[in-house]
């Protein structure tokens, strides 16, 4: 094989070549090109699982998962630059504080984890493999390992998933906001869907995994504290319309026991204002694979 190499700073750049990783071939032909930044998933992961990570957090996590590229068969550490970063959250890159706040919310998504329920047993894997984090603010960036156990949620999607702009995820300014579109967005193509309330809480990471205790116990509290804000958001700002009534119990009319939600896929919405950026390929001496690099795009 043949590698083509030209140096960036101390970094090998790989382009149009083959690079043996593992006793298998990948192929290393990613030039520098703009990212449609296109978030798929399987939707085992959206609908059985439960994200207790921050507004913030979940931005940067979908953006990750917007970086994964549809033929990738295995996952690529993910860089990115703090300028990047602070882009994609909107954070005011002139603000103060940002090195204690950018650190201390990477520090704590490296400890966030996914938890999968069933009758028998709470199930709880972790994001990330690892997340490194530079201490240099101005020049430094962050790198990404998904847990190997996604991939079969993540890489290379053929049936039963739901994709759609990143650009929607990153207009909404509440996770509550953020995880009900993404919840809904899965069920698009259907029209509709019913939750039972306890089900719609894990799905909110409402429900303490711990103590079983949640903290909007009906349909009035979690109605007005969760449910209307993030509807009149998604509404506002997403490429679905949403709207959702209570369903009463057949034996006691005066109690809710679950949400009626009805979906209206908007399939020309556009998001905009989101950061455009571009990404290739780089190979790294601490590293077996090769790290794609994400940065924002040049303006000319």
């Amino acid at each position: 094989y043949e590698i083509a190499q030209c140096l960036v700073g101390s970094e090998m750049c790989i382009r149009d070549s083959y690079l043996p990783i593992r006793g298998r071939c990948f192929s290393m032909t990613e030039q520098v090109s703009k990212k449609q930044a296109v978030v798929v998933q399987g939707n085992e992961l959206i609908v059985e699982t439960s994200n207790s990570m921050k507004m913030n957090q979940l931005k940067i996590l979908y953006f990750l998962m917007s970086c994964i590229e549809r033929e990738d068969e295995l996952f690529f550490p993910i860089e990115v630059d703090y300028k990047t970063l602070l882009a994609i959250i909107n954070y005011d890159s002139n603000k103060g504080g940002k090195k204690a706040y950018l650190t201390d919310l990477l520090e704590d998504m490296a400890q966030k984890s996914y938890y999968i329920y069933n009758k028998e047993r709470i199930t709880v894997f972790p994001w990330f493999g690892c997340i490194q984090i530079d201490r240099d603010i101005e020049n430094g960036k962050a790198l990404f390992k998904f847990n190997e156990d996604l991939s079969k949620y993540l890489l290379q999607q053929t049936r039963n998933f739901t994709q759609y702009q990143f650009g929607f995820v990153s207009t909404l300014s509440s996770s509550y906001a953020i995880k009900l579109y993404n919840l809904l967005r899965s069920f698009a193509y259907v029209g509709s869907v019913d939750f039972t309330l306890e089900r719609l809480r894990k799905s909110l990471n409402l429900l303490n995994t711990k103590t079983g205790v949640d903290r909007y116990k009906d349909f009035k509290s979690l109605s007005k504290s969760v449910l209307s804000g993030a509807v009149e958001e998604i509404n506002a700002c997403t490429d679905i319309m949403v709207s959702y009534t209570p369903i009463k119990s057949t034996e006691d009319k005066r109690k809710t026991v679950g949400i009626h939600f009805e979906i209206n896929h908007r399939a020309t919405a556009l998001a905009k204002g989101v950061p455009q950026v571009e990404a290739e390929l780089v190979q790294r001496e601490a590293f077996s694979r090769p790290v794609r690099r994400v940065f924002l795009k040049k303006t000319s």
